[in-house]
């Protein structure tokens, strides 16, 4: 693999592959858990600790060598590795450095002389590295390897005899020594497994952010190209409905108002289109002042009685002379709207649509009643939760929904009752006092 390289020291240099050599940072072993580094760093604690635990408290000597020369030398082994394999040309050495390993700790094991001495550690620390870089299979027979190893070693001892507690402690050891190297397989594995599925989740969050970005981009951009020639279209239709209204025949006024009132509708569906934009990138602000919400709604029905009238509905308003709350002006009349919308597109030739207000110390209410055929009761709780109930007559599913989040920006709330006599009756309820939601 001519690019991965496992290598140790300052380099980030250890029993690894390159943690920059695989592409999105998959499939590598033991990743920041069980980098290079890791490894280095206890690969030392182990050789210090035994270095010093055979110095303080020497053993028996039943070889040539002192415990600690062994341990020594081993560190020495550990220091050119290091130092060979920084100079290296880079490769993969994991295999290398895996029978490396496994040699030196057979040898220096069996001039240990002694069945229990600690030279066993550099066993288990040899298996518990190696298991990290190298597949299941390889781990096994590596492991499989280092066992045997340590089996002959045991029998060339001077101390061995044979004995029931010889075979008891050596086959201790093994047992040691394989689940340090499989145990620590099916760990790495498990933190690669947790890793990928991080990884995928990231990159398919990545994905959905991306998309919803490009969304949210296209329909601004749509939405603000659209409104350009819609400003045109609807002051030449205003222009020629003011000057030239009288020259025309009633069949052409009438396709005239209804110009209007599409180029209106178009208006209002762009707003809603921009608002829930704004409101799903969370973008949207109020321009809170003092606004007197009598009037918003009476300009609202203002606003929407031409189609009511071109349908044969009646809209009637009972509102007191003053409604006076906190709010932006613009997003409260854009709300009223979609209320008074809302209620004539689902409702038949010959409703009446009735817009009501109301006011305590702490909030003010406005209702938008209708006498259509109203929704099911278990569907009231969905109204304003986009998709919950497919759009129907004409509707877009975003007229509730952008009411509802742009009440709850005010401070305010939104209701949805049954009417007994048949229809449905929405409720805006916004407090009297300066809300500081969504400023």
């Amino acid at each position: 693999m001519a690019d991965q390289q496992a290598s140790w020291g300052a380099s980030d240099a250890g029993h690894r592959r390159d943690l920059t050599a695989l592409p999105g940072d998959l499939g590598q072993r033991g990743r920041d858990l069980l980098s290079g580094q890791m490894l280095l760093t206890l690969r030392w604690i182990t050789i210090l600790t035994l270095l010093a635990i055979t110095v303080i408290w020497p053993m028996a000597a039943r070889s040539p060598f002192e415990t600690w020369h062994l341990v020594a030398s081993f560190a020495v082994y550990t220091l050119v590795l290091q130092s060979v394999l920084r100079h290296a040309a880079p490769r993969d050495w994991s295999v290398v450095l895996a029978l490396l390993d496994l040699i030196v700790v057979g040898l220096l094991y069996a001039l240990g002389g002694a069945l229990n001495g600690p030279i066993i550690a550099l066993a288990v620390l040899s298996a518990t590295m190696t298991s990290v870089f190298m597949s299941a299979p390889a781990t096994i027979t590596y492991t499989l390897g280092l066992c045997l190893s340590i089996t002959v070693a045991s029998l060339t001892l001077p101390g061995w005899t044979g004995s029931q507690a010889d075979i008891q402690f050596l086959g201790g050891q093994l047992i040691i020594l394989a689940i340090a190297g499989v145990g620590m397989r099916l760990l790495t594995a498990r933190v690669e497994s947790e890793q990928r599925q991080a990884s995928s989740e990231a990159m398919r969050a990545a994905r959905i952010a991306e998309r919803d970005r490009a969304r949210t981009d296209f329909i601004a951009t749509v939405s603000h190209e659209l409104r350009t020639p819609l400003t045109a279209t609807h002051a030449g239709l205003a222009l020629l409905s003011a000057s030239g209204s009288d020259r025309l025949t009633a069949p052409e006024r009438e396709l005239l108002a209804n110009s209007r009132r599409n180029v209106d509708r178009l208006g209002r569906l762009i707003d809603d289109l921009l608002a829930m934009n704004h409101l799903e990138a969370g973008t949207l602000r109020l321009d809170i002042e003092p606004v007197d919400l009598a009037h918003v709604a009476a300009s609202a029905v203002a606003a929407v009685q031409p189609l009511a009238t071109a349908k044969g509905q009646r809209i009637e308003t009972d509102l007191p002379g003053s409604l006076r709350v906190p709010g932006d002006r613009h997003r409260l009349e854009q709300v009223l709207l979609n209320l008074l919308s809302n209620a004539h597109r689902h409702t038949g030739p010959g409703a009446t649509i009735r817009v009501s207000g109301s006011s305590d110390p702490g909030w003010a209410t406005i209702t938008v009643t209708d006498d259509g055929p109203g929704v099911r009761s278990s569907d009231l709780g969905r109204l304003f939760t986009f998709g919950a109930i497919p759009p129907s007559n004409g509707g877009t599913g975003l007229g509730l929904v952008i009411v509802d989040r742009l009440v709850r920006l005010h401070g305010g709330r939104v209701s949805a009752t049954q009417v007994p006599t048949g229809g449905l009756s929405l409720t805006i309820a916004l407090p009297r006092t300066d809300p500081v939601v969504g400023r």
